[in-house]
This record gives C-alpha cells, sequence and structure tokens, in this order.
C-alpha cells in the first residue's frame, strides 16, 4: 500500500511539473513573440468587448470605422419538444448586447482561424493585443489560434478592408464565418475577403453564394498583416445569432438557389460515413427507407445540392452533426427531427429551428425507443 502511494505522489507531481514548464515555455514565447504586456496572461492580452475597445487606447487608435450592428436583444426561443434529459441544456431566453461592427488599421489576421491581432511594436516590443471578438469559438483560440497568429505574417498592401473567412469546419463556416462575411458586405460595403489555401473544396461556393467573387478573394497560407481589417464581433455563445441576421441570412442564400428538387418531400441526413454515426445507423437507413423517405450522404455532395435537398423537403430526420447546418434554407414549419447522443448533445440547432420558424423536436437515441419512434413516421 505504502509503495502504491509513494507512486501515486510521484506520478502527481511528475504531472505537475510538466505542467508548470509547459505554463512557463508558453509564456515566455507570448513574450517573445507578442510582447511584454502579452506575457501577463498564458493566452497575450486580450479585448473581448466593446467596452474594452472603448478603454484600451492601443486599440482605439487603430478603429477608423464603427458602425452599429444592432441594439440589445432579448431572443427567446420555442422549444416545447426536448427530453427531459436534454432539457436543461435548451436555454429558452438569450440576451444579446449591443454590437458594433470595426475597422482596424494595421492588424494581422490569421486565414485559417480568423484570429485577428494588433501586432507588437518590435519584436521584443509591447502592444501585442489578441482580439477576442475575432474568435469564431474560444476552442479554436487554444487549438489554432494562438499558433497561427504567432508565425511571422507577411504583409499585403491591399487598400480595401479585408474579412476573415475562418475554415474551421461546416457548422462554424457556415454561423460564424459565411454570415460575418454577409453582414460585413452589408454594413462596409465594397471589401475582401481572406480565405486559407487550405480551405475544404465547399468554402468557395458557399462565398459565390453570398456575391463574393473571384476577384474579391484573397487566398493565403499563413497569416496576413493587413492596412484594413474587418472585425465582426461573434455573440457570447458559438454559432449564436439574432433571429432577425439569420432570416435575413436565410432569404439571401434562397434567391441565390437554384429551383429546388421535385421528388421525395422526407430526408434523412445519414451520417454512417461519419466517425460520429449512431450505433444502429444502418438500421435507421432501412426503416426511414421504407417510409419513403430519401437518405442522403452530404459529405458526397457539393454546398448548393446540400441546400437545395433541404429547401425541398417538408420531414427532416437527422442525428446531431453539421448536416442540420443547412436548416438554415429549410421552409417555414418544415418537420426536423434531431436525434441527440450522448457526449455530443448540443442546442445550436435547436436555437436555429427556432429562430426560423422550423417545428423542432429532439430525441434521445439512448432511450430504447430510437426505431419504434422513427417507424412510426
Amino acid at each position: 500500500m505504502k509503495v502504491f502511494l509513494m507512486a501515486t505522489a510521484m506520478s502527481n507531481a511528475v504531472f505537475w511539473l510538466i505542467t508548470l514548464v509547459r505554463f512557463k515555455v508558453f509564456r515566455l514565447m507570448s513574450l517573445i513573440l507578442l510582447g511584454k504586456e502579452s506575457a501577463s496572461a498564458v493566452i497575450g492580452q486580450c479585448v473581448s468587448s466593446d467596452l474594452e475597445f472603448s478603454n484600451q487606447e492601443a486599440v482605439r487608435s487603430r478603429v477608423s470605422e464603427r458602425k452599429l450592428l444592432s441594439e440589445i436583444a432579448v431572443q427567446r426561443y420555442e422549444l416545447t419538444k426536448v427530453p427531459a434529459c436534454w432539457a436543461i441544456m435548451f436555454s429558452r431566453t438569450a440576451i444579446f448586447p449591443v454590437r458594433y461592427g470595426y475597422v482596424l488599421d494595421d492588424v494581422v489576421v490569421g486565414p485559417d482561424s480568423g484570429v485577428m491581432h494588433i501586432p507588437p511594436k518590435g519584436y521584443w516590443g509591447n502592444g501585442g493585443i489578441i482580439l477576442i471578438p475575432s474568435v469564431c469559438h474560444p476552442y479554436f483560440l487554444f487549438q489554432d489560434g494562438v499558433q497561427e497568429v504567432m508565425r511571422r505574417a507577411r504583409s499585403i498592401k491591399e487598400p480595401l478592408p479585408i474579412c476573415p473567412m475562418p475554415v474551421i469546419g461546416y457548422y462554424h463556416e457556415m454561423f460564424e464565418g459565411l454570415i460575418r462575411v454577409f453582414i460585413a458586405r452589408r454594413v462596409f460595403g465594397n471589401i475582401k475577403v481572406l480565405v486559407s489555401t487550405r480551405r475544404s473544396r465547399h468554402i468557395d461556393e458557399m462565398l459565390a453564394l453570398i456575391g463574393v467573387t473571384k476577384d474579391q478573394i484573397l487566398y493565403s497560407d499563413c497569416p496576413v498583416r493587413v492596412k484594413k481589417g474587418v472585425l465582426i464581433p461573434r455573440w457570447s455563445d458559438c454559432g449564436e445569432n439574432l433571429k432577425e441576421d439569420v432570416c435575413e441570412f436565410r432569404d439571401y442564400l434562397v434567391s441565390g438557389l437554384p429551383d429546388a428538387r421535385n421528388g421525395a418531400t422526407k430526408l434523412y441526413i445519414s451520417r454512417a460515413k461519419s466517425r460520429r454515426s449512431l450505433p444502429d445507423e444502418h438500421e435507421i437507413e432501412r426503416v426511414l427507407a421504407d417510409r419513403g423517405f430519401s437518405v442522403v450522404y452530404f459529405e458526397d455532395m457539393s454546398f448548393v445540392e446540400q441546400l437545395r435537398a433541404v429547401r425541398s423537403d417538408d420531414i427532416i430526420v437527422s442525428p446531431h452533426g453539421a448536416g442540420l447546418s443547412n436548416l438554415i434554407v429549410a421552409k417555414p414549419n418544415t418537420k426536423v427531427i434531431e436525434i441527440m447522443t450522448q457526449g455530443w448533445a448540443n442546442s445550436c440547432y435547436g436555437h436555429l429551428a427556432s429562430s426560423l420558424g422550423l417545428d423542432y423536436t429532439c430525441i434521445d437515441a439512448g432511450d430504447g425507443s430510437l426505431i419504434e419512434r422513427l417507424s412510426a413516421l
């Protein structure tokens, strides 16, 4: 027993020693690459709100344009068909603070993460500031954002303001990337869009659908230092947007879609080809196909093909996953059934469906009655 306790104590000591060393190394890197002020925090000095913008001279002096995007708003979500086991995760109300859009002079932008920061005055200088409002989700700041903007940037002399289109996964690209480019174009007019050369195949198609032409896109494989950068701040939760913005975005996307296909009015978005597929995915496919559902694999379809498929149908069933992002173009009152699984529970599509006026139901995949309930559709 004593040997076991000693081994456990030594293991804990080694763990905390490694943690301390990693912390010290990260702070040293922050000091060298982002400046003395930045080293005061593990992820650098951050500016996270409009109030802080107004109080930070280093940031305020960079703002060349500041336009009101929306006043403070309380948004309510009509969600009555959520099982008790998931109900705590589905907030019924969200408070959106006043939000402004900015054009900032002389900033560095990461094409992959979309993270924006004010560079230090010199290699060892002060003033490096990461702008938290530019981060699509804190997870991406830790995963990619800091590492990306720490790399040496190349300068671009483009006179037009530049807005990033992050490459961070389909859902985030839709509701924290594309919609922000859409808002930036509406608010600031003639801008250019920064896109990573490592983008997935649907990014260019996404941008084309909101009217961004090839000559309005700048591609880069490293961070860029630009004369003017457009910052449309994220909301407090990932992918959350005001209902008014969501509906305007929906209407614009629908206006650019080819006519919806004819045929099946019931759709099952299968995740059989995904690492997050349901254990009984193929049985679900068989049951729903027997009931007239069209089974699709969005991994094999273009962006526009996915939108057209969703726009065409009156009933949509899907496990929780990025394919439900395409609900953005669903017809009002479309019946949506999301199959939720332990470990991946998330309210984002329920909130999206509520904002769009869809008939949303959430089913717990682990309650033992999934196949029975789907067989009744």
